[in-house]
């Protein structure tokens, strides 16, 4: 795959996954998907997948993406807030702004290593 591939890919999921992260932040608690790990591991793991995604679709604006991310993720813990049966929690958003800076960190670092990867191979030769 190419980083033009990768990309395309990384901003579809990072979208889809984002919108579904919201509608289960703001539906009913019932509605919330179960996969078995504690609440905090799923949100942490959750929003580090997006952001990292987003970074790795949108390499030039990372900063941005951190920023945009920190502000999504505090905005839908405010909104939690105006939803009845639910609550924004300090503890929830720590843990999923935690997930924010450890995706940008991983895709940072996914970035480095292709890079040198690609300054290794000969002109001309594919990466498969």
């Amino acid at each position: 795959m190419n980083d033009v591939t990768i990309m395309k890919i990384s901003r579809w999921a990072a979208c889809l996954l984002l919108a579904s992260v919201a509608v289960f932040t703001l539906a009913p608690i019932g509605f919330r998907p179960d996969s078995g790990l504690p609440p905090p591991v799923e949100r942490f793991a959750g929003i580090a997948l997006i952001t990292t995604l987003f970074c790795l679709g949108y390499p030039r604006y990372r900063l941005a993406i951190v920023a945009v991310m920190v502000v999504a993720v505090g905005a839908m813990e405010v909104a939690q807030d105006m939803i009845p049966g639910r609550h924004g929690k300090w503890y929830d958003l720590i843990v999923k702004e935690s997930g924010v800076l450890l995706g940008a960190a991983l895709a940072f670092a996914a970035s480095g290593v292709t890079g040198r990867l690609q300054r290794r191979r000969p002109r001309g030769e594919s990466a498969c």
